[in-house]
Formats: structure tokens, C-alpha cells, sequence
């Protein structure tokens, strides 16, 4: 089989780039939620006035309600964008500051409404948003800072007696039962999704793998026949499109294979094929060809980016060095191959049947004493 890829750089890319989205997302709506409490809490003053609720003057109101949490809501957003896009945070690190932004508002919004003790259990919310990471160690993160956020914004409106200590306790109690609830389901949510992921990955390269075996051959570990079909038709849609300039096919048959079978048996000709195939693979890795087990000792190799004449040489040098191979049941023995090739250079050769044409000029190398490479103009 072909040496095992690295993982692929523009998958990555994408996948950061789709993590990146997020993130900026959310902090958008972190803005928008900024940009939008200033007006609720006019209207809230609008509302309150007209029954006689509200205790402060306007101006008083505008500071302590507007103005105030406004600044320190901006310098919360205006700091998390700015983290976002300080690269030496690490991307996973990243996941986390919009949530801890939101956590920022989401206290504002408690501390200057503490008279309403339901705004206690706000701090719920960055919590349940944290699961959308898909981390635990972020929604850890999260719960831990909103929780000592909770109990801060629960002493500070008491410690100046802006509430009454009737049912405030039980209140606070409350929201911290809230707080615990949300905070282990949020953790069975992202261990339920990531087991799914789990599965559904291990399904995927499963699937994935079986389809692999199905264009594999079991002997010599190459593609097979209708692997060659599937590459041949990805070849010719990239040199119509004109992302590949050219490619060559060439059509090889092990010289005398039967001969060799008859007196040296077929698991010694089994050797021989995956010997050849072997060699076929280590020279292919740098250039990106493809080989394919056609059927018995035949061959099929594709140049991706090669004419006539780079195809010949690559051919020649692997046939060099398969006349080198020594085997074990005749180390005196030389085994040689014939090989045809025909390239697809211009759009007169897409309407050729290249793999014909190039199995006539291995016929043609066999008729010439066989051991040779040939060209197929």
C-alpha cells in the first residue's frame, strides 16, 4: 500500500478557519447585546418612571445604569477582540475568551438590576454557551469564574444593603442549585456529543477503509483493476480542465512470468510481483504516480505531469534496477519486463484509447526481445 499522507494542511486550515467563525460570532453578539442594553434600559427607565418606581434623577439614572455599565461592557468586548487576534494564543485558549467576555455583561447586566434577585441566575448562560466548544476544560474553566462571579455579585448588592435579607438567602441558594444543575448537564451534553463524534468518525474511517480494501489488490498491496478506472477518469478531468499539463500511461508485462511460475512455483511468482510492485511504489512516492495491478503479471502505471519522453525515463531507470533484484530461489536468476506508453499531451489524444495504444507498444517491446521500453507517438 502507499506510505500513510500527512495530515492535510488545507483541511486544517479549514477547520481553524471554521472554529475562528465562531468565535467571532459570538463575540458579535456580545456587541450587539452591548450595543442594545443601553436602549432597554431607557425604556426600563421609561416604564419605571411612569409608576412612580424609580428613586434617582435622570442624570443619577444615565450614569448608574447606562453610561457606567456601558464603559465597562465596551472595555470587556474591545479587550476579548483584541485577545482574539493576539497570535500567540493558543487556538484552543481562543475558544474561551468570548465566553468569558459574555460572562463580563452577563454580570454588568446582574449587578446593576441586583434588586430583581432572579438576575442571579444569569450566569447560567455563559455556562450552557461553553458547550459549544465541545471542551470541558473551557466549560470548567467557565463555571468556576461565573460561579465566584455569582457569589460576588450576590455580596456586593448585600454588603450595601441594596436588598433586604428577607428570602435573599434562599434566593441565593436557589441560584446556586441553578447554577450547579446547568453546569453538569452542559458536561453530560458534551460527553454525549463527543462520544456521537467518536462514533461517527470510527464509522467514517471504517467505511472509509473498506472502500480502500475494494481498490487495493490483496497480493502486492497496489490498486487494483477498478482502482485504475476511478485514477484514469481523475487524470483525464484534470488535463481537460487544465489543471495537469500533461500524463503518461504505461502498460508493463513481467517477461517469461509463466516460465518462471512453472519452475519455480507460484509462490515464487508471487515474490516476483511483489517485488516489482514494491520497487513500483518507492520510485511513484516523489512524483505522485500511480500503479495498478491490472491482472496477473500486467501492470498499469500512470505520470501525473509527464510527457513521452519523462515517463521513458522514470520506466527505464525501475526497469535498471528490477534486472538488478537478486531472489532468494535463484539468486543467479535476471527478470526483466516489457512496457508500452503512450502519453496524453494535446486534446486529439483525449479521444484515444490510451491504455490500448500502450499495450500495443509493449506488445511491440516483447516482438523486439523483450526487456525494453517503448514509446507510442
Amino acid at each position: 500500500m502507499e506510505p500513510r499522507k500527512q495530515k492535510n494542511p488545507e483541511k486544517q486550515e479549514k477547520q481553524n478557519f471554521s472554529a475562528n467563525h465562531w468565535r467571532y460570532l459570538l463575540m458579535h453578539i456580545n456587541l450587539s447585546i452591548l450595543l442594545l442594553m443601553p436602549f432597554v434600559e431607557l425604556g426600563m427607565f421609561s416604564y419605571l418612571n411612569s409608576q412612580g418606581m424609580v428613586y434617582c434623577t435622570p442624570a443619577e439614572y444615565l450614569q448608574s445604569y447606562v453610561l457606567l455599565p456601558l464603559c465597562l461592557n465596551l472595555a470587556a468586548v474591545l479587550a476579548g477582540y483584541l485577545l482574539l487576534r493576539y497570535s500567540r494564543i493558543r487556538p484552543e485558549y481562543k475558544d474561551g475568551i468570548p465566553v468569558l467576555v459574555l460572562s463580563a455583561l452577563c454580570f454588568c447586566i446582574m449587578y446593576v438590576h441586583s434588586v430583581f434577585v432572579v438576575t442571579l441566575s444569569i450566569f447560567t448562560v455563559p455556562v450552557v454557551v461553553s458547550g459549544m466548544f465541545g471542551r470541558k476544560r473551557i466549560t470548567n474553566v467557565v463555571a468556576v469564574f461565573n460561579l465566584c462571579l455569582l457569589v460576588l455579585g450576590a455580596w456586593l448588592p448585600k454588603a450595601s444593603q441594596q436588598v433586604e435579607d428577607r428570602l435573599y438567602a434562599s434566593n441565593f441558594f436557589l441560584a446556586i442549585l441553578i447554577f450547579l444543575v446547568t453546569y453538569f448537564l452542559t458536561l453530560v451534553v458534551i460527553a454525549h456529543n463527543r462520544s456521537r463524534e467518536d462514533n461517527l468518525r470510527k464509522s467514517n474511517l471504517e467505511q472509509k477503509r473498506l472502500q480502500q480494501d475494494l481498490l487495493m489488490d490483496g497480493l502486492t498491496g497496489i490498486y487494483n483493476r477498478a482502482a485504475y478506472e476511478k485514477f484514469l477518469e481523475e487524470f483525464r478531468r484534470r488535463f481537460h480542465t487544465g489543471e495537469m499539463r500533461a500524463f503518461s500511461l504505461a502498460m508493463v508485462d513481467i517477461d517469461d512470468f509463466k516460465a518462471i511460475n512453472d519452475t519455480y512455483g507460484h509462490m515464487n511468482g508471487d515474490q516476483v510481483l511483489q517485488r516489482l510492485s514494491r520497487l513500483f511504489l518507492e520510485e511513484l512516492k516523489e512524483t505522485g504516480g500511480k500503479v495498478f495491478r491490472y491482472g496477473g503479471e500486467e501492470f498499469v502505471v500512470l505520470f501525473p505531469e509527464a510527457d513521452l519522453w519523462e515517463a521513458r525515463l522514470q520506466m527505464e531507470r525501475i526497469l535498471k534496477r528490477f534486472r538488478a533484484l537478486s531472489f532468494d530461489f535463484d539468486p543467479t536468476k535476471k527478470i526483466s519486463f516489457s512496457c508500452g506508453i503512450k502519453s496524453c499531451e494535446t486534446p486529439a489524444d483525449e479521444e484515444k484509447n490510451l491504455l490500448a495504444l500502450a499495450d500495443e507498444a509493449m506488445y511491440q517491446a516483447k516482438a523486439k526481445g523483450k526487456n525494453r521500453v517503448l514509446l507510442c507517438f
